[in-house]
């Protein structure tokens, strides 16, 4: 496995996550899909170039630096994003990502409190701008919009 890389683990995680978002989009009618799926198909395209230049950067000189600086906090990464893939259409997008992304870059080594919490609130206010009040697309019921009115 030491020619595999950062960079190819990255770009494969990303392509899959833009093949499950994909997947994830086939129920939506398809004027509400059509914004998330070009928004994946970006995110696949750039993750097929990410993963070609680091397999040509491989092939030029072998990786020697370990796949992983920590393999833990890579798997504690990896079981939030499931839990909140599975969580957020139980509770609602954003009552998960206002859980999530705090938890997040808490277990990622990040502590500065405000700051995670101003890009707590900011990203999720520029969503639900961007979505509900500029798109007109409301995401599925949440228990945080529901318990605010």
């Amino acid at each position: 496995m030491g020619w595999v890389s950062r960079d190819m683990v990255a770009a494969i995680g990303l392509l899959a996550l833009a093949v499950a978002g994909w997947w994830q989009t086939a129920s939506l009618p398809s004027d509400a899909a059509m914004f998330p799926r070009l928004a994946l198909s970006a995110l696949a395209v750039l993750a097929l170039v990410y993963l070609v230049r680091s397999l040509l950067r491989a092939r030029r000189a072998q990786a020697t630096k370990p796949l992983f600086k920590n393999a833990g906090r890579f798997v504690l990464a990896f079981a939030l994003i499931a839990i909140y893939v599975a969580v957020f259409p139980r509770i609602g997008f954003f009552t998960a990502t206002l859980v999530f992304i705090p938890v997040f870059v808490m277990a990622m080594g990040m502590r500065r409190a405000p700051l995670i919490a101003i890009a707590t609130l900011a990203y999720t206010a520029v969503t639900y701008i961007l979505f509900v009040v500029l798109l007109n697309r409301p995401l599925p019921d949440d228990l945080i919009i529901g318990l605010m009115g």
